[in-house]
């Protein structure tokens, strides 16, 4: 493929703990992708400073010459798109890309215990609390500024995690699917790669690539990657959710219930109807 004198910015709408990281992995296989961002950890300064000029980049394409001037000699000859994460900001202009969402149920349970694992202490109830008391929701805060700054003064004024989180996550995703024509839910991507990248693919003007299906071949096995992923791992279908004693179901199901995304409300519906 000839070198193109500009590159596409793909966004990939999400939220955190949404698998976003698996998905950029996967999408890094393609000769056409460079992932900006928040595959690796830590993020280089010249990362973060193209994923800020993007952030607010009006147009969606930009000169290969402006990225050659930032990133100089990491972005392939091959590569004619640029996928960028937009988990926490979102653009104020049209953008090509897709949505990628989660079970909220299952989003919210790793982002509870998050805080305590990365430290390295027992993820009780009160530990959880605590984490998210001071580092978790300022977080919340500074996506929800970035996203939905209006949501801002009702998150500020809710002391329950769960219901913040969901007031925060029905905002998010009322604007990814109003933004996004191209939806893909973690849960199927895992149980059925191929069918979820073929979409991707055919909604942001890629062709599809065998070598997605491989893609943990490029690394080495133990890797880690943004957010404590194993990039060496091969995706694996994985349980679409699983009870949390301290986490209450309740607020999820009426959640899901009044919002766009029916399939979350048919899962809970199915598995709990099997407890």
């Amino acid at each position: 493929m000839s070198r193109t004198e500009s590159l596409q910015i793909v966004h990939l709408a999400s939220l955190a703990r949404s698998g976003e990281t698996l998905m950029q992995r996967t999408l890094s296989a393609h000769p056409r992708v460079h992932v900006v961002f928040d595959l690796y950890e830590p993020n280089t300064a010249a990362q973060i400073r193209l994923s800020q000029l993007l952030r607010v980049w009006p147009e969606t394409k930009v000169p290969r010459a402006q990225i050659d001037r930032l990133l100089p000699g990491e972005v392939a000859p091959s590569a004619d798109v640029l996928l960028v994460k937009q988990g926490i900001f979102a653009t104020r202009h049209p953008t090509v890309g897709f949505g990628l969402l989660r079970n909220p149920y299952a989003s919210f349970c790793s982002l509870w215990h998050y805080d305590a694992r990365i430290a390295g202490r027992p993820a009780d109830a009160a530990a959880n609390l605590h984490h998210w008391r001071h580092m978790r929701q300022q977080r919340l805060l500074v996506w929800a500024e970035a996203m939905v700054p209006q949501l801002v003064p009702a998150l500020q004024g809710e002391r329950d995690p769960v219901r913040q989180f969901l007031m925060f996550w029905r905002a998010r995703v009322d604007q990814i699917v109003s933004q996004q024509s191209t939806l893909v839910h973690y849960e199927d991507f895992v149980h059925d790669p191929e069918v979820a990248l073929r979409r991707i693919c055919a909604g942001t003007g890629l062709d599809f690539d065998p070598a997605l299906l491989e893609a943990h071949r490029l690394y080495r096995r133990g890797q880690v990657g943004h957010g404590g992923i194993d990039l060496g791992a091969p995706i694996r279908p994985a349980a679409d959710w699983t009870p949390d004693p301290q986490v209450p179901i309740a607020p999820f199901v009426e959640a899901v219930r009044r919002s766009p995304l029916r399939r979350y409300d048919d899962l809970y519906e199915r598995e709990l109807a099997t407890c």
